[in-house]
């Protein structure tokens, strides 16, 4: 990673979270626990931003802060809560949490408590994932709005709120 740079915009995958290696543009970069990672970041006077204010960013065509970063970690894993927000929090960093709904509550899942302590949180951020992390790109044009929708459903009813930011699953 070149901390010279300007702009980062990083994904923490699962996956990977959960072995303690970050994925940095879709390469596996090992040899460092993510809390020596997120103490890089913070030492290298990286600021976390939201989804949100990227996009906001973009669409009105301004200026981030130099430096900035987006951190995402997508599905919703537990660990996601015991590890990644507790990680956030501790650096007080933006993360933004990936989350299929109707996965909320299964194990080896976070709860919808988690989620809503999250949300109350200035460390994280939770956008629309699905409802099931189905795979976009090969399911029917109606499967795709019901997990749009019913995931939309869920995080009002759930959350009260409604996500203005959606990640694809599988990038599909």
């Amino acid at each position: 990673m070149d901390f010279g740079s300007n702009y980062i915009v990083l994904s923490l995958l699962e996956e990977a979270f959960a072995a303690g290696r970050s994925i940095i543009y879709g390469t596996t970069s090992t040899g460092a626990h993510i809390s020596d990672f997120f103490a890089r970041l913070k030492e290298n006077n990286y600021q976390a931003i939201s989804a949100d204010e990227l996009v906001n960013a973009l669409l009105k065509h301004e200026q981030l802060p130099e430096k900035s970063i987006v951190i995402t970690i997508d599905d919703g894993y537990d660990d996601n809560y015991t590890y990644a927000f507790m990680t956030a929090k501790k650096y007080q960093m933006i993360m933004n949490f990936m989350i299929p709904t109707r996965l909320i509550g299964k194990p080896g899942y976070m709860n919808w408590d988690h989620l809503r302590e999250m949300h109350n949180n200035e460390y994280a951020r939770i956008y629309n994932h699905t409802a099931t992390h189905a795979p976009l790109g090969y399911i029917l044009k109606g499967q795709i709005t019901t997990e749009l929708t019913d995931s939309s459903e869920d995080f009002k009813r759930e959350l009260g709120f409604d996500t203005h930011i959606f990640a694809y699953p599988y990038g599909s």
